[in-house]
């Protein structure tokens, strides 16, 4: 049962991600968010599970959402039918600039786990740690992508959060 749910779940993060990279460089990051949304609900509505989405992505920017608390999978359409309960971490595209922009890196996340198995976090953001070298003054952030002199200038080896071009001593300071 574990082997056959793994398979599902790689065709949800799958149909999320392909949806997701039909947008790419279109610039507009809210339908590519949009899109994967959708692909993967739809996807997992298809799945043979009592889901529940335990953390979610959406609430915080505004964007289309699989929300904290929300049913998924087979069970949501057969009620009564004895399914395994799942609980699920979801955030069906981390990096919606990178696909707006049409650069690369962007990535559809699923973690999964028998019901209870999984933290149930509140709605914040947490940090996350990137670094990149000191990027060549003049140059786009990536192939076809468009970046201002700002983004590249604050794209040096410095700290930062991921979707967060404003990295660097003067986004240290507004913290």
């Amino acid at each position: 049962m574990e082997e056959q749910l793994s398979l599902e779940f790689l065709r949800v993060v799958e149909n999320g991600a392909i949806a997701a990279a039909r947008t790419m460089g279109v610039g507009d990051r809210h339908k590519a968010d949009e899109v994967a949304v959708e692909a993967m609900r739809k996807t997992m509505d298809a799945v043979p599970m009592d889901g529940t989405i335990v953390i979610g992505e959406g609430e915080r920017d505004e964007a289309p959402m699989l929300y904290i608390g929300e049913k998924v999978g087979l069970a949501t359409h057969a009620p009564k039918a004895l399914f395994p309960e799942v609980d699920i971490a979801v955030d069906p595209l981390e990096g919606t600039k990178s696909v707006r922009d049409g650069c690369a890196g962007a990535i559809a996340v699923l973690a999964a786990s028998e019901k209870g198995g999984l933290l149930h976090a509140p709605d914040v953001y947490m940090e996350k740690s990137w670094w990149v070298r000191r990027a060549r003054r003049g140059r786009s952030g990536c192939a076809g992508g468009r970046q201002s002199e700002s983004d590249r200038e604050a794209a040096g080896s410095r700290r930062g959060r991921s979707d967060d071009y404003r990295a660097g001593p003067a986004a240290a300071r507004k913290n």
